[in-house]
């Protein structure tokens, strides 16, 4: 035994922990009549520390002051403070459990396991009083708990409360935000590792409620304050909007995608039954209304492809797919369709081209087309009279096959100009500059949008410069990797001697021993193919589902499979896994093009990964179609009309 004043320099740290906890306690109480919160778990885990921490104070103090402490109050005293701090790794898994039930509602919550385990330790400890409490008073000797007794009430039972605490946060963490994660870390850290740590030590130090308690203030600044409640709640009501935004974007961007489909679908009945007239009229008033229909058709059909594009790109479901291209097909294609769209208005159209830029480059050629259109087609459309000028360099750096070369495109047109402060709205979604000097010209106002963010997507960038009524520069800087350093050479020579008002079709030819199946649910759409192919004098099937496929393929070999991919039963990517596996079937090495109104950039690269030899986009093209019919059917087929 050693004199009061020792004995109180033995629990001092306790003794501050202590002042530190009462003061918590109080200010948790004042914030609870403020907030009209007077129950939460986590006051039960700073109540359970202060009552432990004090029956822990008196039990060292009477353990070891030389006051005559009777042994009965030093046993009961030791059996409560044993169960004392049990309370404390209790209450804190509760608090643990609690603070995940505020992000989702957990089934669970405090298993009956764990309070099984607390009565136990009750009953243990009661068990050690009757079995050992006769001796001691028998001796007038304090016999503290030893060895498996004390392993078991003094740390196994702490330690399962700790475990299962462990368990949970580990499961569940994803609920929680970075900040709160770390928060419970911390409290798990200071709050109860000090616990076990004086389990380990005996009574000397008594450093564990100072470090629970110090853990404690910690954890109500950060986490259990007014304040920082109500920006917990802000952020979980920020999460739960934001999820609601996603789930409505993508809600949009697949009623956009299924919208188009159905749209798509009668446009290219119209515009098949209209290149028929075309192809079959000799009524040049006829022609006209034609020619007409087909200008109109086109644009409705722009404008579709602008609304799902923006669609995709708002719902952030638009991918940059990047596959080796060739930059003067590119080129020639672009410019072919510019330079007729000009010359139609009497506009001049020229191209210039650096013959030192690499010509097979990797990249989204799919996108860089669309970009660039976009940019070609406005000039046009936007010019009366003058010219539309291209041009293509690139930075000056030396190259090599996997370089990056950084490209130039600029649009120069000699059209009505922006003006100043509409030249901030271009890039914005359904702005159109000067729309009343523009009411008449077509549009959505979203190409430039769709234009600024694909190249933003592509790591490139855009800009403007354009003086009012003299003309407009469109600048864009797109880099794209090397893949051979073969370079362009002379091809804007090449373009700009091409007479762009010439479009000569295919060269007539013939196939009438050739064998092609077409299936589509729509019947509408069936009679276009078959307007579209008259004159090849096909052998022509049709059908107009799966099923009715597979009937036909069974037994008939066919040289050419044409099969619409978004039909009601059984779709298109089913109906040809079944062709290809028909027991018996005549066509398993039959070409089978899929025909579909998805004409979204990777859309071919998907479709051929599905199995389909081709791919052809709804409105059915005549002059693609045709195309498509010599490159695929045997040669032996093909007869040509001189």
């Amino acid at each position: 035994m050693i004199s009061v004043a020792d004995a109180l320099r033995e629990i001092y740290v306790s003794l501050t922990a202590l002042l530190f906890n009462l003061i918590l306690l109080l200010v948790i109480r004042i914030q609870g009549y403020r907030t009209g919160t007077q129950t939460s778990p986590f006051r039960n885990v700073a109540l359970a520390i202060l009552l432990s921490n004090a029956l822990t104070c008196i039990q060292v103090f009477f353990n070891h002051a030389d006051i005559g402490t009777p042994v009965l109050v030093r046993a009961v005293l030791q059996a409560a403070a044993f169960m004392g701090n049990t309370f404390v790794c209790y209450y804190f898994s509760v608090y643990v459990v609690d603070n995940f039930s505020r992000h989702k509602p957990m089934p669970d919550q405090i298993p009956l396991f764990s309070k099984l385990m607390l009565l136990a330790e009750a009953v243990l400890l009661v068990v050690y009083l009757i079995v050992c409490l006769p001796r001691m008073l028998e001796t007038n000797t304090f016999i503290p708990p030893t060895g498996f007794f004390y392993l078991l009430v003094g740390i196994v039972m702490e330690f399962y409360h700790l475990a299962f605490c462990t368990y949970y946060f580990i499961r569940e963490r994803k609920i929680l935000n970075k900040r709160a994660r770390i928060i419970i870390i911390i409290a798990f850290l200071l709050t109860i590792s000090t616990v076990l740590i004086q389990g380990f030590l005996g009574e000397r130090p008594m450093i564990n409620y100072l470090g629970a308690t110090i853990g404690l203030f910690l954890f109500y600044i950060n986490a259990e304050t007014p304040d920082y409640q109500r920006l917990v709640q802000t952020m979980e009501d920020l999460e739960a909007e934001k999820r609601r935004a996603d789930l409505a974007a993508r809600s949009k961007a697949d009623f956009l995608a299924n919208m188009s489909h159905e749209i798509r679908t009668p446009i290219n009945a119209v515009l098949g039954m209209n290149e028929m007239i075309l192809r079959e009229s000799t009524d040049e008033h006829i022609l006209s209304y034609a020619q007409n229909v087909e200008s109109s058709g086109k644009n409705l059909f722009a404008i579709i492809n602008d609304i799902l594009d923006y669609s995709k790109i708002e719902a952030g479901k638009m991918e940059i797919l990047n596959n080796t291209y060739r930059l003067s097909s590119l080129l020639q294609d672009l410019c072919a369709m510019t330079k007729a769209f000009a010359e139609k208005k009497g506009l001049t159209f020229t191209l210039k081209v650096d013959e030192e830029i690499p010509d097979a480059l990797i990249g989204d050629e799919a996108h860089v087309r669309q970009v660039l259109w976009n940019l070609l087609e406005n000039a046009v459309k936007y010019t009366d009279s003058g010219s539309v000028s291209f041009s293509v360099t690139k930075e000056n750096t030396s190259l090599r096959p996997g370089s990056i070369v950084k490209l130039f495109f600029n649009v120069t047109d000699t059209g009505i100009g922006i003006r100043k402060e509409d030249i901030q709205n271009l890039f914005k979604e359904f702005e159109r500059a000067d729309l009343n000097r523009n009411y008449t010209i077509e549009g959505t106002g979203l190409g430039l949008v769709i234009t600024s963010n694909l190249l933003s997507m592509m790591n490139g960038e855009i800009g403007v410069k354009s003086t009012y009524g003299e003309g407009t520069t469109f600048l864009v800087t797109l880099p794209q990797s090397v893949n051979r350093v073969n370079t362009i050479g002379k091809i804007a020579d090449r373009i700009n001697k091409e007479d762009g008002t010439k479009n000569p079709s295919q060269k007539a030819f013939t196939a009438p021993n050739a064998k092609v199946l077409v299936v589509d649910d729509t019947q509408l759409n069936l009679t276009v193919m078959k307007g579209l192919m008259k004159k090849t004098q096909l052998q022509l099937r049709m059908a107009q589902s799966g099923i009715e496929a597979l009937n036909m393929t069974k037994d008939t070999s066919f040289d050419l499979i044409l099969l619409d991919f978004r039909m009601p039963e059984m779709d298109g990517e089913e109906t040809l896994d079944r062709i290809k596996n028909q027991l018996e079937g005549a066509n398993k090495d039959t070409p089978i093009v899929c025909l579909t109104a998805d004409a979204e950039a990777g859309a071919k690269t998907h479709y051929l990964s599905l199995g389909f030899t081709d791919f052809l986009t709804k409105p059915v093209d005549g002059r693609m179609l045709d195309e498509l019919l010599l490159r695929l059917l045997p040669a032996d087929r093909i007869e040509w009309i001189s």
